[in-house]
Order: structure tokens, then C-alpha cells, then sequence
């Protein structure tokens, strides 16, 4: 009888595993510059990837990953909210990707900035790739592989 209980209920957490499916999102931004950049990003969990591209402007791709969690309930309202107000601020030349203020919600960043681009970068768990800067680079993380290229 107890065999059958413990079956039954790894049933029924498999089905409910399978059900929260990963709500994914995305967004988009373009910035426009004069000069040299100075840019931060700050992630709790995603990967960080940065490349070079022509002056002028700031492109920067984000996406947005969260598990639907059967205790936790639905987070497309979490996601949404991300996308319509991603985590970006600019004031010039200087460019911040600040933490998402949402829990749980990893976002993965694809950044094109023009190669006089100073970076500095905080990562607590995603992996970096930097290819293509001429100037300081101050990268740190606590977990994940970095991969610099072209420096």
C-alpha cells in the first residue's frame, strides 16, 4: 500500500514539473552615444556577452528566463514586467545595467558597444565573453566561465 502512495505522489510531482514550463521573454534596446562609453553590468544569473560595433551607438539584447514553478504560480506577469522596463539606465556616455529586482529571473545579456568602451561587469552565476575592446576591462564573477578574445 505505502509502495503505491510513494508511486502515486512521484506521479503527481512529475506532472506538475512537467506543467511549469520556463517563461521565457525578451527585449531590445538601442542607445545612442558621443564618445567613449563607460559601461556597467550588474547580474545575479545570466550569461554576459560582449562585442564591438560601430561608434555612435549601445545595443543591447536581453533574455529574460524564469521557471513556472508550481508553488511559486505563473511569472509571465514577472517577465512582462522586465521586457516593458528592462534594467538599464543612461546618463551620456555612461551605460548601467543595474540587478533585476525580480526573484528568480535570469536574464542573458548580448551587448554591441564601440570598441573605446570601458566595462566593468559583476556576475554572481553566467558565463562572460568579451571580444573586441581597446580599453580596461574589470570583470568579476562567482561562477561561471569567461572567455576574452581580441583585447
Amino acid at each position: 500500500m505505502k509502495n503505491k502512495v510513494v508511486v502515486s505522489l512521484l506521479a503527481a510531482l512529475v506532472m506538475c514539473s512537467a506543467a511549469a514550463a520556463s517563461v521565457q521573454g525578451s527585449f531590445q534596446r538601442t542607445l545612442q552615444v558621443g564618445g567613449p562609453v563607460n559601461m556597467e553590468v550588474l547580474t545575479r544569473s545570466g550569461d554576459i556577452n560582449v562585442h564591438t560595433g560601430p561608434a555612435g551607438s549601445v545595443s543591447i539584447s536581453g533574455k529574460i528566463h524564469v521557471s513556472d514553478r508550481w508553488l511559486a504560480g505563473n511569472r509571465q506577469a514577472d517577465v512582462s514586467e522586465v521586457e516593458k522596463n528592462p534594467p538599464i539606465r543612461q546618463n551620456g556616455n555612461s551605460i548601467n545595467i543595474d540587478y533585476v529586482n525580480v526573484r528568480d529571473i535570469a536574464v542573458d545579456y548580448d551587448i554591441t558597444v564601440p570598441a573605446d568602451t570601458t566595462l566593468r561587469t559583476r556576475s554572481n552565476s553566467g558565463d562572460q565573453s568579451v571580444d573586441g575592446l581597446k580599453t580596461a576591462l574589470d570583470l568579476q564573477s562567482g561562477s561561471g566561465d569567461m572567455r576574452l578574445s581580441n583585447l
